[in-house]
């Protein structure tokens, strides 16, 4: 949870809003098979607002890191 808070690590009890993912919006950056896996995403932004939080135990983590940015524009001529 790199913006809001500390590391965590498998056994940590954590209290997250919950929503539906589409693994179509992750494929892209993750890959086909591990975008298949994801399930639900972890919102702390308020879009979950009015949802109640679920209350897990981390069990484990897969990192994924991407740089996102604009298109370079290629100029020719």
């Amino acid at each position: 949870m790199q913006c809001c808070g500390g590391g965590l690590r498998p056994g940590d009890g954590v209290s997250w809003t919950l929503l539906e993912a589409d693994p179509e919006d992750y494929a892209d950056l993750v890959g086909r098979e591990r975008a298949d896996a994801i399930g639900f995403r972890e919102e702390h932004h308020g879009q979950g607002d009015g949802r109640v939080a679920t209350s897990v135990e981390v069990v484990s983590i897969a990192e994924v890191h991407c740089r996102c940015g604009a298109p370079r524009v290629r100029r020719t001529g």
